[in-house]
């Protein structure tokens, strides 16, 4: 017998009527995750949602199968109407050992259960009163402590320990941010391996002491090594921290604007700020103008990719600014230990610019390939398996850091001249 007191009882006023969906009968290798929120009209797209699909579905997309489906429909679905990560949980228990797709993409900002805002003079959890909110939980991350690689470990039978697809999350407040990301995207995606910036990379080396600013140079110099190395034959720039200041400003401006492919920093970060401080990209008085040019970013330090709160972070205004800023931010949502970072940026420079089988392949196939030989490498110690779940990629996991899956070679056609030496025809 149940007893409860009759004030605590929330009576309800009304039903309504859901149709559930045999997602199984539709087979898809791309995954889109939405809200009906960013099906609204924005500047450039009468449906941005319906057209991100689309766009991925293409040729110049990738030509993915791809299946939209909306998480107000798993919340009824899959988690008996409750608001919750179970849906999205459930949904892939279901979808994934029938299709086995390769990539997630979850199309919408988030706010952690801990997030809270004031209103009447009352601070509230987002759970407990949404509307205090200046936006709303769109897609939830996979629990806490925040990560949205947990939402793809252990849907394999042959690797339960580390992530089955590539996941990636564009931290999209409305309809217009989706659309602004999905220009990048397609720009992102037309440029092929057609820019010889693709071969530059920036190096950003931080530290607040003596001590750190050696070791993190020489972490950077490793990953330089590699990307230097047989198969990527780039050129690495790096700017290297010397004050023992808690921040320094280092203008790359000038760099991001000519092109660089990816800008990898090493150092003391926080969701708002890194120890080289680079700015916003929205900011006009920096004046990034790198319009079809957006690197990768791959930032080590803590709360970077804590792009999961009310606050307006560093991160996402990189990757929802329209025409400039970056095409994917991977960082650490809590927490980072150096040691253990510069063992997964080893395994992702490794997959990126050290395999001629991965090379090629998208930004977020690059990340869950290091993940699976970081895992196997470094094995469960919770301290360094949570580097893993909580490494979140912002941005469409189906970019192209390099797509270059043959021998490259570049050539400006005015740079070539035929020259008699001693003027004879």
């Amino acid at each position: 017998m149940w007893l409860q007191n009759e004030e605590t009882i929330l009576p309800v006023s009304k039903l309504a009527a859901v149709q559930f969906k045999n997602y199984l009968t539709q087979e898809a290798d791309y995954i889109l995750v939405g809200h009906h929120i960013l099906e609204e009209a924005a500047n450039q797209y009468e449906n941005p949602l319906q057209a991100y699909a689309a766009h991925r579905a293409s040729p110049l997309g990738g030509g993915f199968k791809t299946m939209t489906v909306f998480i107000e429909d798993l919340y009824n679905q899959f988690a008996y109407g409750e608001e919750s990560p179970t849906a999205l949980f459930e949904f892939l228990k279901t979808y994934y050992p029938v299709h086995k797709p390769s990539h997630l993409l979850l199309a919408g900002r988030s706010l952690t259960m801990y997030s809270t805002a004031r209103q009447g003079g009352v601070n509230y959890f987002y759970r407990n009163n949404p509307s205090a909110f200046t936006f709303q939980n769109l897609i939830p991350p996979g629990g806490y402590p925040i990560s949205d690689n947990n939402y793809v470990v252990g849907l394999d039978p042959s690797n339960l320990d580390a992530p089955a697809m590539a996941v990636g999350r564009i931290p999209a407040k409305n309809s217009q941010h989706l659309a602004d990301y999905l220009d990048k995207a397609i720009e992102k995606d037309a440029l092929g391996v057609t820019a010889p910036w693709q071969k530059e990379l920036i190096h950003l080396s931080g530290g607040v002491s003596e001590f750190e600013l050696n070791r993190y140079f020489n972490y950077l110099n490793g990953y330089k090594t590699i990307a230097e190395g047989l198969y990527l034959g780039g050129n690495v720039t790096t700017y290297r921290k010397r004050s023992n200041s808690t921040i320094e400003l280092i203008d790359i401006t000038g760099d991001l604007n000519e092109g660089r492919s990816l800008v990898t920093f090493f150092g003391h970060g926080a969701p708002t700020v890194i120890d080289i401080e680079i700015g916003f990209a929205s900011d006009p008085t920096l004046n990034y103008q790198n319009k079809g040019k957006y690197p990768v970013m791959l930032f080590n330090g803590c709360d970077y990719g804590s792009a999961f709160g009310t606050t307006y972070t560093q991160g996402e205004d990189w990757i929802i600014t329209p025409e400039k800023g970056a095409s994917n931010i991977m960082a650490n949502t809590s927490v980072g230990v150096d040691v253990i970072l510069n063992r997964y940026s080893n395994a992702f420079y490794s997959r990126a610019f050290a395999d001629s089988s991965s090379i090629y392949k998208t930004v977020g196939e690059v990340k869950q390939l290091a993940e699976v030989d970081f895992v196997e490498n470094f094995g469960l110690v919770p301290l360094s398996y949570s580097h893993m779940e909580q490494m979140v990629l912002l941005g469409d996991p189906g970019t192209r850091m390099f797509p270059a899956d043959k021998a490259d070679y570049s050539l400006d056609a005015t740079e070539v001249f035929f020259e008699s030496f001693d003027e004879s025809p």
